[in-house]
């Protein structure tokens, strides 16, 4: 009898025909780390109420799930952002932040001659500044950036 056969005793087959042992920890972390657990999504709600839980304390204190709020809800739903009487005349703009402190987004609503209402980013992609600072009549959009020229339209 082999000393394998001794220690193991004779229940087990050969070594030769036995599975590979298969380690819980993969090969390329040191056996002494373990990887997280998988954590639920604490923004996920389950249509099913029965499961039903409570918020973790961590939305109202992680900076990451605040971020992670400011886009997945806010920025992908309506937000109340002026009042019509803001933009009623065509001609009329005007500059806002959209989401102050979330997503800091300038934006402007403009009222074009045809009375048609846009919403538009306020930031010159010539030099980022902003295109309008102040609520006010307007009769073209310009950059106020000496390099392209007094006056030159967006």
């Amino acid at each position: 009898m082999s000393h394998e056969e001794e220690v193991v005793g004779s229940r087990l087959p050969p070594v030769s025909s036995r599975v590979p042992f298969l380690p819980l920890v993969p090969q390329s972390l040191p056996p002494f780390i373990l990887p997280p657990l998988p954590q639920p999504d604490p923004l996920h709600v389950d249509p099913d109420i029965r499961r039903a839980r409570t918020i973790p304390s961590a939305v109202y204190t992680d900076p990451d799930l605040f971020d992670r709020l400011g886009e997945a809800v806010f920025a992908r739903s309506w937000q109340l952002v002026a009042d019509a009487a803001d933009v009623r005349t065509p001609g009329r703009a005007f500059p806002f932040v959209f989401l102050e402190g979330l997503l800091d987004e300038p934006l402007l609503l403009t009222r074009d001659a045809d009375d048609h209402l846009h919403c538009l980013s306020n930031v010159c992609t010539h030099r980022g500044n902003l295109v309008i600072e102040q609520p006010g009549d307007v009769t073209a959009l310009r950059c106020r950036w000496p390099s392209i020229g007094p006056g030159s339209a967006i």
